[in-house]
C-alpha cells in the first residue's frame, strides 16, 4: 500500500477547530481552536519553525510542499491556514515515529478541514529539504534554490503524497448492496465508482479535499458526465470551500453550496452522499479526504468510516428526490422517505427503534454520543438481556476536563455495558448493528446529528453487509489502540 506509505504532505496541519462547546451538540466534525499542547503534557512534538520557512509559505501564490516537524506551531498552523484560505494547494508532510496523542491526531483533521493536505508517516519517505513555494526550494535555513532541482524535488514530494487508487469497488450482493471499510479500502473504490459513471455524478458532501477523487470528478466531466457537487460552505472551525469551488468550477462542473436553511446556528449540512447514472446510491459516515479514504500508514491519523453501495429501486429514487430537493433549496419535510434514514426528517425515530427492536445483540460505532436517548435506549436494552458494547472517538478535553465522550462512557459503565474509546485509527464512522440488522449514515449521535443537520444514513439487513459490520466491530473492540 505505497500510498499509505507514503502520504501526503501531511501537514501539521493541525488545528484550530472552533470552540467546541460542551452546551452545542451540533457542530458535527469535532472542532477545538486550539494546538494539542493545549490539552495536557503529552502532546506530541516541539515549537519552533524558522522565519525562512514562513517567509516561502507566505509569498506562495501557487503551491506549498512542506515537511513539518510538528503540530503544536501555532505560528506554522497559522501560516499554513492562510496560504490554503488564499487557494495556494498547500501541502503538508509529517513524521510522527510512535502512536499519537489523540490531540495531536485531532489537530492534524482540523488542519486537513482548513484545506491543507496533510500525511503522516511512520518514517519519512522524502527528499531532503524543508519546503516549496512556488519555483523556489528552501534547503536550508539560509539557502534557497531553484531551476531543476526544484522541479525533480517536486516530482518526488508528488510520487510520494500519491493516493492509492489500485483498489476495486466490491460487488453487489445479491440484494444490491455491499460494504466499503475505510481506511482498509482506501480511496481506490470510490476512484473507480466515479470512474464508472457514464451519464451524471450527483454529489453531496461535508468535506471534499482528495485530489484522486477532485481527479476523478474531473475526469469524469472531460468525458461528458454531467457532474453536480454541493458543498458545506462552513465546515466546523475553519473551512476549504471556496478554493474547491473555484477548481472544480474551472473543469466546467457545477457547484455550489449545501442549502442554506442548513447554515444556520451551528448547524450543518453533514450528509456524505452521491448519485451515479442515476441508478446507484454510493453513502457513508466519511469525508472525502486524505483521512477519510485511507492515506495515512500513520494509521491513527486515518479515520474508521464506513461506505454503503446500494442500487435498490426504492433507495435510488429517494437518493435522487433528496439531492434534487437540496440543490433546488427545497424542503424535504412534506417528502416521503421510506428508506433512508434522514435528518432532520426521521433519523432519530429510527434510530432508536433500531435499538429498541434488538433482542440479542447491539453494537455501536460513534464519533461523538451525547444524546440522552440514545443513552437511554442503550441502558434499557442491557436491562432486557440484550448483549451491548460500544466504541466512541477519543476527544481529549481542555486542561483538565474529560473526553468529550467520557460522560458516556461512564453512564453506559454503570448499566453494566461495554464502552470505550477506539484509537487504532480516528473513530469517525456511525454505525448500529441491532441483531441481523444494520444502520450506517452519517449521523453522530448529538442534537444536531439527530435533529438538525442534513444527515444521511440507510438501516440494512442484508446478510453480508451487517456480519461484516459486526465481525469488524468485533476485531476492532479486540484491539482498540495502535
Amino acid at each position: 500500500m505505497l500510498a499509505k506509505n507514503v502520504w501526503m504532505v501531511a501537514s501539521l496541519l493541525a488545528v484550530g477547530m472552533a470552540p467546541a462547546c460542551a452546551t452545542d451538540s451540533s457542530e458535527e466534525e469535532t472542532g477545538y481552536d486550539a494546538d494539542p499542547s493545549d490539552f495536557d503534557s503529552k502532546a506530541d512534538g516541539v515549537a519552533g519553525t524558522s522565519a525562512a520557512v514562513l517567509s516561502l509559505i507566505d509569498g506562495a501564490h501557487d503551491r506549498v510542499l512542506v515537511q513539518i516537524p510538528t503540530l503544536t506551531d501555532k505560528t506554522l498552523l497559522t501560516h499554513l491556514k492562510s496560504a490554503a484560505a488564499r487557494n495556494v494547494d498547500v501541502h503538508a508532510y509529517l513524521v510522527v515515529p510512535h502512536p499519537a496523542h489523540p490531540a495531536t491526531v485531532l489537530a492534524a483533521e482540523q488542519l486537513e478541514a482548513a484545506g491543507v493536505d496533510i500525511t503522516v508517516e511512520r518514517t519519512s519517505q522524502l527528499p531532503g529539504f524543508l519546503a516549496i513555494g512556488d519555483t523556489k526550494m528552501l534547503v536550508s535555513a539560509t539557502k534557497t534554490v531553484t531551476g531543476a532541482e526544484v522541479t525533480k524535488a517536486a516530482a518526488k514530494f508528488t510520487a510520494a503524497i500519491a493516493e492509492n487508487t489500485s483498489g476495486s469497488a466490491p460487488a453487489l450482493g445479491s440484494d444490491q448492496t455491499a460494504l466499503m471499510l475505510m481506511p482498509d479500502d482506501e480511496v481506490g473504490p470510490i476512484v473507480k465508482l466515479i470512474a464508472g459513471a457514464t451519464s451524471s455524478i450527483d454529489l453531496e458532501i461535508y468535506q471534499l479535499q482528495s485530489p484522486a477523487v477532485l481527479s476523478a470528478l474531473e475526469a469524469a466531466k472531460q468525458r461528458g458526465v454531467t457532474v453536480r457537487v454541493m458543498l458545506e460552505p462552513k465546515t466546523v472551525g475553519y473551512k476549504n470551500f471556496e478554493a474547491v469551488k473555484a477548481r472544480l468550477t474551472r473543469a466546467g462542473i457545477s457547484c455550489k453550496e449545501t442549502p442554506p436553511t442548513f447554515d444556520s446556528a451551528h448547524n450543518v449540512d453533514h450528509a456524505k452522499f452521491m448519485m451515479i447514472d442515476n441508478r446507484e446510491l454510493v453513502f457513508g459516515s466519511g469525508n472525502m479526504t486524505r483521512s477519510g479514504l485511507g492515506g495515512n500508514s500513520a494509521t491513527e491519523f486515518d479515520n474508521r468510516d464506513f461506505w454503503i453501495r446500494d442500487r435498490r429501486s426504492a433507495v435510488v429514487t429517494e437518493g435522487n428526490r433528496l439531492f434534487d430537493a437540496d440543490w433546488n433549496r427545497k424542503s424535504t419535510s412534506s417528502l416521503t422517505f421510506d428508506s433512508l434514514v434522514l435528518t432532520p426528517d426521521n433519523s432519530s425515530d429510527r434510530i432508536l427503534a433500531l435499538i429498541d427492536s434488538a433482542h440479542t445483540r447491539v453494537y455501536v460505532y460513534n464519533q461523538s454520543l451525547n444524546d440522552s436517548r440514545v443513552i437511554d435506549h442503550l441502558t434499557k436494552a442491557k436491562h432486557r438481556g440484550v448483549n451491548v458494547h460500544v466504541l466512541l472517538g477519543n476527544q481529549p478535553g481542555f486542561g483538565s476536563a474529560p473526553p468529550a465522550n467520557q460522560p458516556a462512557i461512564d453512564t453506559l459503565a454503570t448499566a453494566g455495558i461495554k464502552a470505550g474509546y477506539f484509537t487504532t485509527h480516528y473513530l469517525h464512522g456511525k454505525v448500529v448493528v441491532a441483531d441481523g440488522r444494520g444502520f450506517v449514515g452519517s449521523q453522530n449521535f448529538t442534537a444536531g446529528g439527530l435533529g438538525a443537520n442534513r444527515e444521511l444514513g440507510e438501516i440494512l439487513d442484508a446478510t453480508a453487509v451487517v456480519e461484516a459490520l459486526a465481525k469488524g466491530f468485533d476485531a476492532d473492540e479486540a484491539h482498540p489502540s495502535p
